[in-house]
């Protein structure tokens, strides 16, 4: 460093001055002469430690400031997080946030235009400022982490029917007849109960009878019918009560996108029969009927305020457009939402999406399940593969049967028998949709700009 050459300069000098003034040293007493040269010694070590007290101070000022720095900058990551955080999960984002550690201010906006946020947090700490910024787009993500997974109903499957994928249930899950399940089987809560089910992996309930478990057992009982060749976890603490996977108010939201698209109250019914339609977004005032050779395209929510009815080698698939994203085919109708709202799909009707995890999803609101009745919300037989098909029925009750085969299933009830197959995708944790307030985003940029 060019200071402490400079002091080196001087020392240097002083140590010529001294070996020049050594005659002066010699005429004068040795008392004298040991004095000044001590003098000139110490003159010099002060300017060395002087120096190196500088430099010393120097580096630490700028080591300070380097931590100051990054402590201000991990918080401004963190200042962005949370925003990313509140818009995932619906929560509320006031125009300016302000969070502090006791050292650390981190002040966030976020600015919404034409449905793309900016986010820019900006950490001071010690006037120390760092600021990063993110630039996203919010929309509807839907996670289906399970091939089935049910309300309080339970899952109740029999007579060679087949999961390839795991189950979670709030209520009961059993079994009878040949069946088997290729994955994990919980039944959540401390009323859980697995009865006479067949996995090739492990199984969670707070009781367990009559079962064949490939994988280990957690449980508070168990009987002796029940075979594990893997490890019992007694005493083990019941899984938690988890709900299903779309909010009431995310249905709505499609139901309002689909609105928007126009109502369409003629010819009612509406029956499609042939030829090749695009519908949606919009409403159909009545019931719905699809059959023979018809094909029909969503180019957007549709929702009929009826009932489905899909069958006969009818197709239904979602536009090309919708790159990525999937399509609900709702059936609410709100007059009657215990016998009717419901749909039926049989007879080698056929579902696909357009590629890159896009789905069709059925949905009923029928409810007579949840309120102790037998109506079915949504019915799938006598279909060897239906493609890229999903259901969902909230308050209502699933049945699958001969030969019904598809994707996921999330339900108040199923009801699974007769070679039906449910095949998990793991696509279908992650599924965007085009409308609704729960959901994910797509990240467009995050960096530091300050």
């Amino acid at each position: 460093m060019e200071f402490r050459i400079w002091n080196l300069g001087f020392v240097w000098k002083l140590v010529l001055r001294v070996w020049n003034f050594r005659p002066t040293l010699r005429g004068a007493s040795g008392g004298q002469a040991a004095i000044i040269a001590v003098l000139f010694l110490m003159s010099a070590m002060l300017v060395i430690t002087g120096g190196l007290s500088s430099v010393a101070l120097r580096q630490a000022s700028v080591v300070r400031a380097a931590g100051a720095g990054a402590e201000s900058y991990f918080l401004a990551e963190a200042g962005v997080e949370d925003i990313i955080y509140r818009l995932k999960t619906g929560k509320s984002v006031d125009a300016e946030e302000v969070l502090s550690d006791g050292i650390t201010t981190v002040t966030t906006t976020a600015v919404e235009t034409d449905g793309e946020w900016t986010i820019r947090a900006e950490g001071s700490t010690e006037d120390h400022i760092r600021a990063a910024e993110a630039r996203l787009t919010v929309g509807s993500e839907v996670p289906f982490r399970y091939g089935i997974q049910t309300g309080e109903g339970g899952f109740f499957l029999e007579n060679n029917a087949i999961i390839e994928g795991n189950i979670y249930a709030n209520g009961s899950v059993e079994g009878q007849n040949n069946h088997v399940v290729h994955g994990t089987v919980v039944s959540a809560g401390p009323d859980g109960r697995v009865d006479g089910v067949y996995a090739t992996s492990s199984v969670y309930a707070e009781e367990i009878e009559d079962s064949f478990i490939e994988g280990d057992a957690y449980y508070a009982e168990i009987d002796g019918d029940t075979t594990v060749l893997g490890t019992k976890h007694p005493g083990s603490a019941p899984l938690p009560v988890l709900p299903l996977p779309i909010p009431e108010e995310t249905i709505d939201e499609w139901e309002a996108a689909a609105t928007a698209g126009g109502t369409i109250s003629s010819p009612c019914p509406y029956v499609l029969d042939e030829g090749t339609v695009t519908l949606g977004p919009a409403v159909i005032a009545c019931d719905f009927e699809l059959s023979g050779d018809a094909a029909l395209t969503l180019g957007g929510h549709l929702w009929v305020q009826g009932n489905i009815t899909i069958k006969n080698d009818a197709t239904v698939s979602v536009a090309s457009g919708l790159s990525g994203e999937s399509v609900a085919f709702i059936a609410d109708d709100s007059s009657d939402l215990v016998d009717g709202s419901r749909a039926l799909i049989e007879n080698s009707a056929f579902f696909s999406g357009n590629g890159d995890g896009s789905f069709v999803l059925v949905l009923s609101r029928n409810k007579s399940a949840s309120l102790g009745g037998g109506v079915n919300a949504i019915n799938i037989k006598n279909n060897s593969e239906v493609g890229d098909l999903l259901v969902y029925a909230a308050k209502g009750t699933v049945l699958l049967e001969n030969n019904a085969a598809l994707r996921e299933v999330a339900a108040y009830r199923v009801h699974a028998k007769n070679n039906a197959i449910v095949t998990y995708e793991t696509g279908l944790a992650s599924l965007l949709f085009d409308a609704g307030p729960e959901g994910g985003y797509d990240i467009l940029g995050w960096k530091e700009v300050e």
